[in-house]
């Protein structure tokens, strides 16, 4: 195991280094991607409110008046329906533009990066005593990844939304259903605040921006040559029985536990890996290497 030099050094002769304060995850960053996310939710709400929901009285009326009993004949409807959704669709689209959109997925990237770098450095600087930095050869494409990832998402919960408004409407009329309970499906599912499409922008929010702060946490850590840590997770009620009964035990970053991976990959994983520090004082008194 190399370690960096100055490191090195610092450590030769240590029997034993102060304990490493708590990486706290980056909750801050997690509510920022999502209240940005709320706001893009709440102009597609109003859009759909607006050329969706009050045009379901008139087009449930249509819909009726132009069907005789025995026939189904729904084509006018059907294209007024699409006609407005694609109206919600460019509407939104310009409102935040694929380029926004990934503009934004770069800003929380690079914050994330940046906190993780500021968190892991003050434990570092407890312990050591000195300021450590990293070369970083692999943060221009981890973030690179992660904007373009992050910009699918979001598009696609844009596209999810619409495509789901649409079927709720047309289904709804095809099966009988009338306009009220239709508005009320649609106000469930699009209620920025307590819908169900709000559930959807909390995991990608919680999901990613742990995700990221768990690789760069393994990457950062293993720069500095620590290849073990300690797992812990937030110790609230919400984290799972699978990482719980990983708490407090040690890994290897390259042999991570195979249900959960390593701290931050699961899905919404809120946990952190604590480095285990003291494994550099063995490798400190080691001969260098030729």
């Amino acid at each position: 195991m190399k370690i960096n030099k100055l490191i090195k050094n610092s450590l030769k002769g240590k029997k034993k280094l102060p304990k490493m304060p708590r990486l706290v995850p980056p909750l801050e960053k997690e509510r920022n991607y999502e209240r940005w996310l709320v706001q893009f939710i709440e102009k597609a709400a109003g859009l759909i409110r607006q050329r969706i929901i009050t045009q379901l009285p008139r087009w449930a009326k249509n819909y009726e008046m132009n069907r005789p009993s025995n026939v189904r004949n729904d084509s006018d409807v059907s294209d007024e329906i699409l006609a407005a959704m694609e109206d919600v669709k460019v509407a939104l689209a310009r409102e935040f533009t694929e380029t926004e959109i990934r503009r934004f997925a770069q800003m929380q990237g690079l914050s994330i990066a940046e906190y993780n770098e500021k968190i892991l450095k003050q434990g570092l600087k407890r312990v050591l005593g000195f300021d450590v930095f990293f070369a970083e050869p692999y943060i221009k494409s981890e973030l690179t990844m992660f904007a373009s990832l992050n910009t699918q998402l979001i598009v696609q919960m844009r596209d999810e939304m619409l495509n789901r408004v649409q079927k709720d409407v047309m289904l709804g009329f095809t099966q009988g259903v009338r306009h009220e309970e239709i508005a009320k499906g649609l106000e469930d599912y699009i209620d920025p605040l307590d819908g169900t499409i709000r559930s959807r922008a909390r995991l990608i929010a919680r999901d990613q921006v742990n995700k990221l702060n768990g690789q760069l946490t393994e990457l950062r850590q293993n720069e500095l040559g620590i290849t073990r840590y300690i797992w812990r997770t937030m110790g609230d009620e919400r984290v799972r029985d699978s990482h719980r009964s990983k708490d407090g035990k040690v890994f290897e970053w390259s042999d991570p536990p195979p249900d959960t991976g390593n701290p931050g990959e699961d899905i919404q994983c809120r946990c952190y890996a604590e480095p285990i520090l003291s494994d550099l004082l063995t490798t400190a008194d080691q001969p260098d290497e030729n």
